[in-house]
């Protein structure tokens, strides 16, 4: 299993969003991507973000789709950006000793209503706390 995943599945449910497992909700996720490669995302679509991605891994867009679906496929940016999108939550991402965030994922237009905190170790996600936006102004 992907901790990304895990720890969104986690969090999604706290907010009142429920899936059978955190492997259905990256199905969601690549299912979404794949059938939407021109949504636009902050900062490009999500074929230009794969694209981006895939090259840097010697691969294509189709073969990273198929690729993020196994749950042994760590997720990151993109799939965090596109979260972000469908569900309409910002996503900041701490750790390695900073206060300020890491990375923070927002592509929803100003629609967000909660922020998903995850922290980063360089090489593992775990869930901290949701927090409402309403917090931050």
């Amino acid at each position: 299993m992907s901790c990304l995943f895990d720890s969104m599945f986690s969090l999604l449910k706290q907010h009142g969003i429920y899936f059978k497992s955190s492997h259905i909700l990256r199905l969601k996720i690549t299912k979404f991507m794949n059938d939407n490669p021109k949504y636009s995302l902050e900062s490009g679509t999500i074929e230009d973000w794969i694209k981006m991605v895939s090259g840097d891994m010697g691969t294509n867009y189709q073969t990273y789709i198929n690729s993020m679906q196994l749950a042994s496929t760590w997720g990151g940016a993109m799939e965090m950006a596109v979260m972000s999108k469908i569900f309409s939550i910002i996503i900041h991402v701490t750790g390695r000793g900073k206060t300020e965030p890491l990375a923070i994922f927002d592509c929803t237009g100003g629609n967000a209503d909660m922020i998903f905190v995850l922290h980063w170790t360089g090489s593992h996600y775990t869930p901290v706390r949701l927090d409402e936006c309403s917090k931050l102004n």
